[in-house]
């Protein structure tokens, strides 16, 4: 995971596309440069399909927001292999896709120390079992009709595996437009934007 690098000059150039997982051998010198290359892997598929290009770059961009450049992410190098590899597979259905990534995105940001408490409401402590999430407070219960609130009780079985690490549990197809908006909407709120591959990966569907 890179957060940004320059345009190499060299013949090598070619070996190092997206989604490649490579060994480098740095030639120093005034200016270094890329001496060699070792692909350790290739998510290739990734080339043809862009429902998957646009996936599998909204958890690499996921990654570098939430992470200052610097910062050890083993685990979440290791979550974005796995994500990437289940991305790569043809015979993966594009609803599956999404809740892969979706899932690999709320698991990001609980690693990355957003965690939420699904037993009491966040604005007044009452014990809940129908959630809204209010944009700029978090997870709340039924008590506070507030306009713009998203229904995320058929979600919250999802988030708490996410937070947890546990494995993942389908989406119902009805609330998987709920999990989009508020996935959006939480990062626009921690980071300052939205995830603009998710913006393409929709954009996209919106005009086929």
């Amino acid at each position: 995971m890179v957060r940004s690098a320059a345009k190499s000059s060299s013949k090598l150039a070619g070996h190092m596309e997206p989604f490649q997982r490579v060994r480098l051998m740095i030639g120093r010198g005034n200016f270094d440069h890329v001496a060699g290359v070792d692909i350790l892997q290739s998510w290739s598929y990734f080339r043809y399909d862009l429902d998957s290009f646009f996936l599998a770059s909204a958890v690499a961009e996921a990654i570098l927001l939430l992470n200052p450049p610097g910062t050890k992410i083993t685990i979440e190098y290791k979550l974005a292999c796995e994500v990437l590899d289940q991305l790569n597979r043809v015979e993966l259905s594009t609803p599956k896709k999404e809740q892969t990534v979706y899932y690999a995105l709320w698991r990001l940001l609980s690693l990355a120390g957003w965690k939420f408490d699904f037993s009491h409401c966040q604005l007044c402590g009452t014990v809940s079992t129908d959630w809204w999430y209010l944009s700029g407070k978090g997870f709340v219960c039924n008590k506070h009709p507030e306009p713009n609130l998203l229904d995320c009780t058929a979600l919250v079985e999802f988030f708490r595996q996410a937070q947890s690490g546990q494995p993942q549990l389908a989406v119902a197809d009805q609330s998987a437009d709920t999990l989009r908006q508020v996935t959006q909407v939480f990062f626009q709120e921690i980071t300052g934007r939205q995830l603009r591959s998710l913006e393409g990966y929709y954009q996209l569907h919106n005009h086929v």
